[in-house]
């Protein structure tokens, strides 16, 4: 490529595929090719007539951008609308369907075509998207938002291959998102998880589709007694049984990481017995076998399966946890027991427990002077003693804080957990950008982490996208149904940003009931009481606060609520200023 010929741009990039492909090649090959080719050629002329310029066709994909975002939008669902009335005019198996990713971003042009990271996240909303539907970027979302009447609805964030950031995304289908099954991704479980479909009876004889699905639920039996394996139950994979479905999204719809498929073929006294295991969040094979046996070794070869398919995958995830274990652990178990002791002593968020905490890992870092955990557990100390009221000078525990989750994050960059105490830090210190890369790299660091995604609310909340908050409040609660209480802070502050007062106040007042003894509780449901006319339940709640730390002024708690919408700080104040509190 020539530096000389190439040049940057913002583009709405276009990229569409078929879904199955493989599938339907498999059934009708001329069939399916000559459907594809009629479905480009009518795709491109669609393409072409709403101002777009179809650059590349990959096979049954194309790429193609447009002078503007709103016009892509536009043809790419009068594309899925067209399909899906001739999928309604001609029902079977071998319609053609395909999936639309949509993509505003920079690109890098030369000779003709556009390359580089915007066409490569079009790419990846593109294997997203429901089949016959739109998966759209967030930044694409807030270009067409008011200017075309399509309701996206919210799919929350995901993590795609190559992409440090997770993504916001938003889907469109022409029957309604909601009533696809794609809808309600589940996250994966915190260790290796599995989903075993029907094996495909490849024998003559029907009456064999007896023997085939026994054979399956044999396997997810034995599989289930594996108390380190998370295994789909039999009702949920055999849901699609003769379907035929992308691995993908099977992946996606029971929220497992592997999929395991075969086929058994029965003739007389032998049995053929295919399997392979696939990685479906990246779609590669870890292994295949196949089995050739008389019928009275059939148990054997279960047995042989499913021993090969658990130790496989246990295997693949213990690595992973050795090679974390090894990044995070110290060379002295002495200084491993004190960050332990540490770690257990902040999450009862008591004062007299911050002040042990601080003593242990201060231990710590005495023994390991680098220790990037002992480091992340000073950094969230100091912060709880701000946010708790725990502390005279809570500006000095803030930049304590800070400067332990730096210090950190440079002695560890991939530990989760000190990028999470950095972005506090950083939003304590009204820095909600920063604050927000910083939770945004923890959650990319560690997708599965419910207290992650947690952090992520509760910073969304004071940077004011409560609705996304919700969002991930959501999902934390789904990795982590048995949560710690601090979790109701975030759901019930985004209710109250939103103006949705009453149903914030259940989370708080449970918060507040706990007798968690953290200060900046007691303000919210006060303002949230304030707001509804519950004026003598939020003066008693003034009176509260007050008999326990008299001392804390509306200043006070300003100083501990980080709000970047500075309405949004003096309307709080001001609802708390009206019930009592002094300033």
């Amino acid at each position: 490529m020539s530096d000389l010929t190439a040049k940057r741009k913002l583009a709405a990039i276009f990229y569409a595929d078929v879904a199955g492909y493989s599938r339907l090649t498999s059934r009708d090959e001329l069939g399916t090719h000559r459907r594809v080719m009629k479905m480009l050629d009518d795709a491109s002329e669609s393409i072409e007539q709403g101002d777009g310029n179809v650059l590349r066709y990959a096979g049954d994909a194309i790429l193609a951008e447009f002078p503007s975002i709103v016009l892509a939008v536009e043809v790419a669902v009068s594309i899925q609308t067209k399909l899906a009335q001739l999928s309604e005019e001609h029902i079977d198996d071998n319609s053609v369907k395909i999936r639309i990713g949509l993509n505003l971003g920079e690109v890098l042009q030369d000779r003709g075509e556009i390359y580089g990271d915007g066409v490569n996240l079009a790419a990846r909303l593109e294997s997203a998207a429901i089949p016959g539907g739109i998966c759209i970027s967030d930044r694409v979302f807030e270009q067409i938002r008011g200017k075309i009447d399509i309701d996206f609805e919210n799919g929350g964030t995901r993590i795609f291959k190559n992409f440090e950031k997770p993504i916001h995304i938003f889907q469109w289908h022409p029957t309604g998102v909601s009533a696809s099954t794609q809808d309600a991704d589940l996250p994966l479980p915190d260790k290796p998880s599995i989903a075993v479909l029907p094996f495909d009876n490849m024998s003559s004889d029907p009456e064999q589709e007896f023997f085939s699905d026994g054979v399956t639920e044999d396997i997810i039996t034995e599989l289930s007694r594996e108390r380190d394996l998370f295994v789909i139950a039999r009702n949920s994979t055999f849901a699609y049984k003769g379907k035929s479905p992308d691995v993908g999204q099977v992946a996606r719809e029971l929220g497992v990481k592997f999929i395991l498929e075969g086929s058994v073929r029965k003739a007389g006294s032998r049995i053929r017995l295919n399997a392979q295991l696939i990685d479906a969040q990246n779609n590669s094979h870890v292994w295949a076998e196949r089995y050739d046996r008389s019928m009275e070794d059939v148990f054997e070869v279960q047995d042989e399966l499913t021993q090969t398919i658990s130790n496989t995958l246990l295997q693949k995830f213990r690595d992973t946890e050795t090679e974390r274990a090894l990044r995070h652990t110290p060379q002295s178990i002495a200084a491993y027991d004190h960050y332990l002791r540490a770690f257990g002593l902040i999450s009862k968020i008591t004062k007299k427990g911050s002040e042990e905490a601080v003593r242990e890992a201060r231990k710590a870092l005495e023994i390991e002077p680098d220790y990037a955990r002992a480091f992340m557990v000073m950094a969230w100390t100091h912060a709880y003693r701000a946010w708790s009221g725990w502390t005279e000078d809570p500006e000095k525990e803030l930049a304590l804080s800070r400067e332990a989750a730096l210090k950190a994050v440079n002695s560890d960059k991939d530990d989760f957990w000190s990028h999470g105490a950095l972005a506090f830090a950083e939003l304590f210190a009204r820095n909600h950008e920063r604050a927000l890369n910083a939770i945004n790299r923890a959650v990319a660091l560690n997708p599965n982490s419910a207290d992650s995604h947690a952090m992520r609310g509760a910073i969304l909340n004071f940077a004011g996208d409560p609705v996304e908050a919700l969002e991930e409040m959501k999902l934390a609660l789904r990795l982590n149904p048995n949560h710690p209480t601090w979790y109701l802070a975030g759901i019930g502050r985004a209710h109250y940003l939103l103006g949705q007062y009453e149903q914030a106040i259940p989370y708080i007042e449970r918060l507040v009931n706990t007798g968690d003894e953290v200060l900046a509780w007691h303000p919210l449901l006060i303002a949230s009481y304030m707001a509804v006319g519950r004026e003598d339940e939020a003066r008693a709640e003034v009176r509260a606060l007050l008999a326990v730390s008299p001392d804390v002024r509306c200043e006070n708690v300003l100083a501990i609520t980080p709000f970047h919408d500075e309405q949004a700080a003096a309307q709080y104040t001001e609802l708390l200023k009206t019930a009592g509190l002094p300033e």
